[in-house]
C-alpha cells in the first residue's frame, strides 16, 4: 500500500521487511525497516530519503480468531463427550444375586434389570464351575426342562428363576466345596451370551 506525504514522497506499507532491517541504496533511492517485531511499517522512497515513520498494526483480527477457533473446539469436545455419557449410560446393565432355602421353597435366582430399556432373554444355563489353572470351567449344568420362551424383563423390574423339586440343589460349603456358581444368559441383540458369577460355595 503506498500513500503520498506532504513533501511528495510516497509511503509504502511493507509488512515482509524485518524491522530493524539495513536501508538499501539503488539509483538514489532508500528503503528501510525500522520498528518492534509486528508494526506494520511505512517506507519513505525518495532520492535521498529513507524511512521517518512507522505504524502499529492491528492485532484484534488474529486475536478474535483464535478465540472463535478455541471455543469452537472446546464446544465439539464437550458434546462428543455428552454423546459418549449417553451411549454408555443407555447400555443394558444387569444384576444377578441368589436367594437359596429348603427343597420345598427352591433355590432362587434373581435377574436385575436395572437399565432403563427392557430386554429379552432367550435362553440360560445355570453352571457349576471347578477351577483349573487360572479358568473356571462348568462340570454340570441345568438347563430348562422345557423349550424356553422370550423371557422380557422390562426396565428397571426383577425377573426370578426357580430351582425346586427335581431342580434343587445344595449349596452348602459340603456340597460345593469352595465351587462356584454361573449364570450364562443368551440376550436378544447381542451376538454371545453373558456369563455372570452367582455364588461360591
Amino acid at each position: 500500500m503506498e500513500a503520498e506525504g506532504g513533501t511528495g514522497v510516497r509511503w509504502r506499507s511493507s509488512p515482509d521487511v524485518s524491522p530493524g532491517s539495513v536501508a538499501t541504496v539503488a539509483g538514489g533511492w532508500c528503503e528501510g525497516a525500522f520498528g518492534a517485531p509486528g508494526d506494520t511499517l511505512l517506507f519513505a522512497r525518495a532520492p535521498g530519503i529513507s524511512l521517518v515513520r512507522k505504524q502499529k498494526k492491528k492485532h484484534w483480527m488474529s486475536i478474535d480468531s483464535n478465540y472463535i477457533a478455541l471455543w469452537g473446539a472446546g464446544l465439539s469436545t464437550i458434546l462428543a463427550l455428552i454423546r459418549i455419557w449417553e451411549v454408555w449410560s443407555s447400555r443394558r446393565r444387569i444384576e444377578v444375586s441368589y436367594s437359596f432355602g429348603c427343597p420345598e421353597d427352591g433355590n432362587d435366582i434373581i435377574i436385575r434389570n436395572i437399565s432403563d430399556k427392557a430386554l429379552i432373554v432367550t435362553y440360560w444355563e445355570l453352571q457349576f464351575c471347578k477351577k483349573k489353572g487360572l479358568r473356571w470351567l462348568p462340570y454340570r449344568t441345568i438347563n430348562p426342562w422345557e423349550p424356553v420362551h422370550d423371557i422380557c424383563i422390562d426396565a428397571y423390574s426383577t425377573k426370578n428363576i426357580n430351582f425346586s423339586g427335581p431342580d434343587h440343589f445344595h449349596w452348602g460349603y459340603k456340597a460345593l466345596c469352595g465351587k462356584r456358581l454361573y449364570l450364562k444368559l443368551h440376550i436378544a441383540g447381542r451376538r454371545r451370551p453373558v456369563t455372570y458369577f452367582v455364588y461360591q460355595g
